[in-house]
């Protein structure tokens, strides 16, 4: 990470002010992290990127939401049009 980006042929060019732009904002992270890194308050807490039961639940009583609204609106418009056409 201490390691600067090379000038010339092999490293990337910094000629374009959006490559100067993210290139600064790189190094103000780098720095910001370094800093962290050395206070005793912060705790980095990273996931292993498996989701637990608990998503899968919250995405079943959503999906399991939208369906039930969704028969519901569906039998609602059935309803209506029965109607309609039984008193007509």
């Amino acid at each position: 990470m201490t390691k600067g980006a090379k000038k010339g042929k092999d490293g990337p060019s910094t000629s374009s002010p959006h490559t100067a732009q993210l290139l600064t904002q790189v190094n103000y992270l780098r720095e910001e992290l370094q800093m962290l890194s050395k206070s005793n308050h912060v705790a980095i807490v990273t996931v292993d990127g498996r989701p637990g039961p608990g998503a899968y639940g919250i995405t079943a009583v959503v999906i399991g939401a939208i369906g039930y609204l969704f028969i519901r609106w569906k039998v609602h418009i059935f309803v209506f049009y029965l109607v309609k056409g039984y008193y007509c």
